[in-house]
């Protein structure tokens, strides 16, 4: 774990007042939930495991039972087990927009809103008051993300319905849960392409099918709620470059945002493995930090050579003066800062 971060976990614990056993209890869970986490990530799975949220479940029972005030503090830590979207749900939460419907009497809202140029986790709330949310065993959305100027960001549809942009986004991993109140929650966090995410200022996310699924049934309910992003803030992205012109390691762009590094690399040969950079590649700061591949990557090939565009949770927050980019069995090179 990060030190900025862990103290960041040290700071949330001492103002929840959790005791030295709950400590404890939190870091050894906390760990082991990123790790099963990771390495549903590894595997490609849109859904995080059943075994993860079960994970996550009893690791706040166990806290709650040391201090049940710690609830409100740390019930949005263990979404993803994604380390940058962690670090703002630790600090600001992200942006809160006010943005509420109601149609074929299924009321949504956009609760939280994280998001840059590579990461965009949306929660949505939802409730109908003649459904019985606890007979609900899952739920799926059919949404588009529509920028200001008509494009479209990102969207996660049926097979059945065509998709009206690019498709530029990936790796759609979703929760759902009922929270305290008995509503539905339903949580997304998806990772971009080849290209960047762009300003989601004045974007709108169109919902056309909410369905609901039971042990016997499915409710596919299709309507039309749109509801309106109003302001998300975009930070300055900070920029890496290599400092080895002769490493066999040829390093593209390098940016660094509020959730994530994203990495564009060119290697000699084409013939890799599948899981040979997911295996292989290390991003290393000076304090020994080591930063993996935990989200997939795209690869093509050309002329020989193999390139990739990948992201590392290596966040803004961590920017340091220095860093070391390997790839086990290829070369490494030293990083740094353009613009810091």
């Amino acid at each position: 774990m990060n030190e900025e971060f862990d103290k960041r976990l040290t700071q949330l614990h001492n103002d929840t007042r959790l005791s030295s056993g709950a400590r404890q209890a939190f870091d050894a869970s906390y760990a082991s939930i990123r790790e099963q986490a990771n390495r549903s990530r590894r595997r490609r799975r849109r859904r995080v495991g059943g075994v993860v949220m079960m994970a996550a479940a009893a690791m706040l029972v166990f806290i709650l039972a040391f201090d049940g005030s710690a609830l409100a503090a740390i019930d949005r830590l263990f979404k993803f087990g994604d380390r940058g979207i962690d670090q703002v749900v630790l600090t600001n939460g992200g942006e809160r927009p006010v943005a509420t419907i109601t149609n074929q009497d299924v009321h949504i809202k956009l609760e939280r809103v994280i998001a840059d140029r590579h990461q965009l986790a949306l929660r949505f709330v939802l409730t109908k008051e003649e459904i019985p949310w606890k007979d609900v065993t899952d739920l799926s959305l059919d949404y588009r993300v529509r920028s200001a100027d008509g494009s479209y960001v990102d969207e996660m549809v049926s097979d059945t319905l065509p998709l009206k942009g690019d498709g530029g986004m990936r790796g759609h991993q979703v929760n759902v849960m009922v929270d305290e109140s008995g509503s539905l929650v339903y949580e997304v966090l998806s990772e971009a392409g080849d290209k960047d995410i762009p300003s989601l200022e004045g974007a709108t996310i169109e919902i056309e099918t909410v369905r609901l699924f039971r042990d016997v049934e499915t409710d596919t309910i299709n309507g039309d709620w749109r509801l309106p992003i109003e302001q998300v803030t975009m930070q300055a992205a900070i920029r890496y470059e290599a400092d080895d012109a002769v490493s066999p390691l040829e390093v593209g762009n390098v940016v660094v945002d509020l959730t994530s590094m994203r990495i564009e690399l060119t290697v000699n040969g084409d013939d890799y493995d599948e899981n040979y950079f997911i295996d292989h590649v290390k991003l290393r700061d000076a304090k020994g930090n080591v930063y993996n591949i935990e989200s997939g990557y795209s690869r093509t090939v050309s002329a020989g050579k193999t390139n990739l565009v990948f992201q590392v949770p290596f966040t803004s927050r961590d920017a340091v003066s220095e860093l070391m980019l390997i790839v086990e069995g290829i070369g490494q090179v030293k990083l740094l800062p353009v613009n810091k």
